[in-house]
């Protein structure tokens, strides 16, 4: 039997011990729920000490956090504009890869243009020193024959003595001067065949080494004509060439304002893309900030519940965090409840049961108010969570712009 029944008997049976024993079963039981407040009070206060610990530290490893945050969002940004230093040094290196190759290409057309000029002029001075090789030969065969002929008339002065040359041999003569020379065909032909019979004194002959003299004198006047005009056509390909190399040139800084614009533009157009992904990811760090203290918040408030809050592998949708949440408050309700009943059933007394009811008073007030501040943590999330969306969309447009103006 137990032990309530035993002082039921004594109490129905009325012994003299009865209101004794029942005097001290109730100073008894007094002692030992005393006890026991003494210990949960007691817990209680080790419960908050650990809070306010836990608070500083989490508060410490926050501050921790956010200049850790600030010092990646600084690194961020110096990789961002040594990226971009990169970028114009690339773009640099590839206008200055095109100059080389157009400076290139330009000075291997002139060196086959300069190397087919020396050819032909090489040609060309070939031709004239054969022609003066000629000249000079032909000179010195007149020469030999007039000394020879000047020579063989000195000796014998008779006019039977001196041999004028046949006909043929003057035809031949003059024809090979006409042949090499071709000028002066009407003084050469001016005397006949018949007259070189007639003639026996000098004077054709003293006509002939004076036209001789007017021929090479002829002949040196033409050979320094031909000399100022290769000095000339020499000047006039310098200049030539120099005007090439200017609109080489030219058309290279042309081509290079051209390139200059379109890469300043395609610049321009990138660092605006830039700072608007950066402006994005300053948005996206706000945000994710304001959701990691909305998430701090709830879990501080399940863990004043007494509800120990799940931990998801990735973001839940705003109906399931509110779902998660409802849950909770039912589980707080349950053990607020559990707990009412405990401190009634061990007191079991009018004045314990007013109490009692006082603590299901206010239990329900905090309820409604917990309800209430999760019901606006939940909404406070949902917006949160709508506006991280808002600017990881917008980032990833933003990327996808940059890429495509990079591509450009």
């Amino acid at each position: 039997m137990g032990r309530g029944n035993v002082l039921d008997l004594r109490r129905l049976t009325g012994g003299p011990q009865s209101a004794v024993e029942a005097s001290r079963q109730a100073l008894k039981t007094r002692q030992l729920l005393e006890n026991r407040l003494e210990q949960m009070e007691r817990r209680f206060c080790e419960t908050l000490a650990k809070n306010n610990e836990l608070r500083a530290e989490i508060e410490s490893h926050n501050k921790d956090r956010e200049a850790f945050e600030q010092l990646c969002q600084r690194l961020e940004r110096d990789i961002a504009s040594r990226q971009a230093e990169l970028d114009t040094v690339r773009a640099a290196i590839a206008i200055a890869d095109e100059a080389r190759v157009s400076a290139r290409r330009s000075a291997t057309a002139l060196q086959v243009a300069n190397q087919r000029e020396a050819g032909a002029a090489e040609e060309v001075l070939k031709s004239l020193a054969d022609c003066q090789g000629a000249d000079k030969q032909l000179l010195l065969a007149q020469a030999q024959r007039l000394e020879a002929m000047t020579a063989a008339g000195g000796a014998d002065s008779s006019p039977t003595a001196f041999q004028l040359p046949s006909a043929a041999q003057c035809e031949l003569l003059i024809s090979q001067l006409l042949a090499i020379t071709g000028i002066g065909d009407q003084h050469l032909r001016q005397p006949k065949t018949s007259n070189c019979k007639n003639h026996t004194s000098s004077e054709p002959l003293q006509q002939l080494v004076a036209y001789c003299c007017r021929l090479e004198a002829q002949n040196f006047e033409v050979f320094s004509s031909c000399n100022q005009a290769n000095e000339k056509l020499g000047a006039l390909q310098q200049e030539l060439e120099q005007l090439q190399a200017e609109a080489a040139a030219a058309e290279a800084q042309g081509a290079l304002a051209q390139q200059k614009e379109v890469i300043q533009a395609t610049l321009a157009k990138r660092d605006a893309a830039c700072k608007r992904m950066e402006g994005f990811r300053d948005k996206q760090v706000g945000i994710e900030r304001r959701l990691a203290l909305v998430r701090a918040g709830v879990a501080a408030a399940l863990k004043a519940l007494g509800v120990v809050p799940a931990q998801p592998a990735r973001p839940q949708d705003p109906a399931c965090v509110f779902a998660t949440l409802m849950e909770n408050l039912g589980l707080f309700e349950t053990r607020a409840r559990a707990v009412v009943a405990v401190y009634s059933t061990i007191l079991g007394k009018s004045g314990a049961a007013a109490n009692g009811l006082e603590l299901v008073d206010a239990a329900k007030q905090q309820l409604v108010s917990n309800r209430t501040r999760l019901h606006q943590l939940a909404s406070q999330s949902g917006i949160v969570l709508s506006e991280c969306q808002d600017t990881v969309t917008g980032f990833q447009q933003a990327v996808a712009e940059t890429q495509c103006h990079a591509a450009a």
